[in-house]
This record gives C-alpha cells, sequence and structure tokens, in this order.
C-alpha cells in the first residue's frame, strides 16, 4: 500500500511540473509566429514587431508570473509583418510575458519587464 501512495505521489507531482520553468529567451518563437518587443525594459509604451501568417487570426495576452491575465485582444493582418503599439504604464512593476496564440493554441512568449 505504501509502495502505491509514494507512485502516486510522483505521478501527481511529475504532472504539476510548471511549463515556464524552463528559461525562455527574448523573442523566441515556441511555435507559432515571432514577434519583438522594445524597449524592454519599458516605463510604459512598448512597440511590437510581429512574423505572422497573412490573414491568421492571432490573440496577443499579457500575463504576469503567475498567468494572471492583464490584457488581451486579437491582431490580424493581410501581410506577414504587423507593428502594433501599447500602452503598459497602468501595469504595476514587474516581470510580465507577451503571449502569441494562434487559433491551434501555439503560442510564442516574449518576456518584458516593466519599470517604473
Amino acid at each position: 500500500m505504501r509502495k502505491i501512495i509514494i507512485a502516486c505521489c510522483v505521478i501527481f507531482i511529475i504532472s504539476c511540473r510548471k511549463t515556464y520553468d524552463a528559461p525562455i529567451a527574448p523573442s523566441m518563437p515556441l511555435s507559432t509566429g515571432s514577434f519583438n518587443v522594445s524597449p524592454n525594459p519599458t516605463t510604459g509604451v512598448i512597440n511590437m514587431t510581429f512574423n505572422i501568417e497573412p490573414n491568421q487570426k492571432y490573440s496577443l495576452l499579457i500575463t504576469d508570473m503567475s498567468n494572471k491575465t492583464y490584457k488581451s485582444y486579437g491582431i490580424s493582418s493581410p501581410n506577414q509583418q504587423l507593428i502594433k503599439t501599447d500602452n503598459l504604464s497602468n501595469l504595476p512593476d514587474g516581470s510580465y510575458d507577451l503571449i502569441l496564440m494562434d487559433m491551434n493554441g501555439n503560442t510564442s512568449k516574449t518576456p518584458i519587464l516593466i519599470k517604473k
């Protein structure tokens, strides 16, 4: 019985591992599209340059390190490159992830730091 309990605990711990434990280099494409953010760190306004599939729909999420979503909106472009600006000055200082997600759930992630 004890071995079964230990085996269940090990399986539970392995299945609960966080996917964001591995370090992610800035602008590292994970599986869909890619993008760059500047300036980083920022005091508020950021410029984002996306390389995405033309006419495809994507979601952009801005989350903190606990995965709380602060902003999310859809993006699309008839061209492969899209340039957008966003003002993050209303967010508290800290580390955030900008996550680009396609309609199949594939993502690219870029960390950003907000300092005021």
